[in-house]
């Protein structure tokens, strides 16, 4: 009879790991920022990897095929399900071009859905997109 019990606990117990911790969809293609003012495309450069640095390089057009024009970059990685992020004090954003921001030292600090918040100042206005990241 214990033998039962402890085969249906596990039985339970896995279950419960296959269901999803949150839901982040996968990405496809460009993100459109919250009000329209730019849409953004993420190419990793290295990772996304859990407990290591990760770079992604942002490439940013604004709406209607307007040349975007970037002045201020913020990113804030955080984790839905857990309700926490990570560090922002080792990531480095570069302006590669009007078009283009690298960010280096993205610490994500445990494998699964994360969302990048961005906030960007693109032809003078400032817009926030919602990147999905999918760490292993």
């Amino acid at each position: 009879m214990m033998r039962l019990f402890f085969l249906g606990a596990l039985l339970a117990l896995a279950q419960c790991s296959k269901a999803p911790l949150s839901k982040v969809e996968p990405l496809k293609g460009a993100i459109e920022s919250e009000n329209k003012v730019f849409s953004v495309t993420p190419t990793w450069l290295t990772g996304p990897v859990a407990r290591n640095y990760s770079s992604v390089r942002l490439s940013l057009s604004a709406a209607e095929g307007v040349v975007a024009t970037t002045d201020e970059i913020t990113i804030d990685p955080q984790m839905p399900a857990h309700g926490h992020g990570t560090s922002t004090d080792d990531q480095v954003i570069t302006i590669e071009s009007s078009q283009s921001v690298r960010v280096e030292g993205i610490y994500f600090v445990m494998g699964g859905a994360w969302v990048i918040h961005l906030s960007a100042k693109v032809n003078g206005k400032t817009d926030t997109a919602l990147i999905p990241v999918e760490v292993p």
